[in-house]
């Protein structure tokens, strides 16, 4: 496993958005993705909001009609994790530990039906989201940190390793690159 963090591809995203509503969800469907795995802190709300907005709960509904299924995976604790999973009427995994394989391969066994290549993630974060994916075998887009201010110190950390990641790509994979930069704040 530690050789999968050192390879570049690792950290390489499928799809780069600005935020989880601008994410062609058609186009993953038509791709057969059937599960979409959503990280919750930057991702869908800040950390210093707990529950989410109309906007959000309109587009889980709407991603549900089209048949997905979606199911929360965060490394912040149970007790907001919960909260914010009731709400959307979606199953969670809190203390995820992401980039580790523990929590991707609880998704796989709460959707046995669902195979790898029919899922796919969403996150704020090369070094946990898109790394985490991407071992895996699960596909996954990167969207923009929503409030980089609200951050903890532990994620400000990882914001200094995908700056490292980020100079890499220039040199191997510079569209994505360009891509990653447009719109995150780095």
């Amino acid at each position: 496993m530690a050789y999968h963090f050192f390879r570049l591809t690792t950290y390489l995203p499928e799809g780069v958005y600005a935020t989880v509503y601008q994410v062609n969800y058609d186009a993953l469907y038509q791709l057969g993705k059937r599960l979409l795995i959503i990280d919750i802190d930057n991702t869908l709300i800040p950390y210093d909001e707990s529950l989410p907005s109309s906007q959000l709960m309109a587009l889980f509904s709407s991603l549900k009609e089209k048949g997905f299924q979606i199911v929360l995976v965060s490394n912040n604790h149970r007790p907001r994790v919960m909260q914010f999973a009731e709400v959307l009427d979606c199953p969670f995994i809190a203390s995820a530990r992401k980039p580790f394989h523990n929590a991707y391969q609880q998704c796989i066994k709460l959707f046995p039906n669902i195979s790898t290549q029919a899922m796919h993630a969403i996150g704020d974060q090369l070094i946990t989201d898109v790394a985490g994916a991407n071992q895996m075998g699960i596909s996954c887009s990167l969207v923009r940190v929503l409030k980089p201010r609200s951050e903890k110190w532990y994620t400000k950390l990882n914001r200094l390793l995908e700056k490292r990641v980020l100079k890499h790509m220039d040199k191997h994979y510079p569209v994505v690159a360009a891509q990653i930069r447009k719109i995150q704040e780095y």
